[in-house]
């Protein structure tokens, strides 16, 4: 499932959400509305692979607990693309252990808690 912004929204540059919780997907877009970012979310990490390798992305926030994959495997699996993504955050509701924070930073990526997910503002 892809949510985005209408088209016409004038927008330059994209943030990318993997997040199998569409509420989350849907506060995204309501913040990037207020902002120079077109905002693309995915419950389907394919569907985000797919379109991540295909368009330059300025930030990406992946959700760690997923129903089939973890949002560390994603990472990897970016990593390997020929694109790079500028930002990157791996995304949890509980703290994560120290290794797998560790593996976030060794794949280019910080970790949020979501609860702070908000607390950021978009340029």
């Amino acid at each position: 499932m892809t949510q985005e912004l209408p088209q016409g929204s004038r927008t330059t540059q994209t943030l990318v959400v993997l997040d199998d919780d569409t509420i989350i997907i849907e506060l995204f877009k309501r913040k990037c509305r207020r902002s120079n970012f077109q905002c693309k979310g995915f419950t389907d990490p394919d569907d985000a692979l797919s379109f991540v390798s295909q368009h330059d992305v300025s930030l990406l926030f992946i959700d760690y607990n997923m129903p089939r994959t973890t949002g560390l495997e994603v990472l990897a699996l970016i990593e390997q693309l020929p694109r790079a993504v500028a930002r990157k955050y791996l995304c949890s509701s509980a703290s994560l252990p120290g290794d797998i924070s560790a593996r976030a930073k060794s794949l280019g990526a910080e970790t949020l808690l979501k609860d702070h997910l908000f607390d950021f503002e978009l340029a």
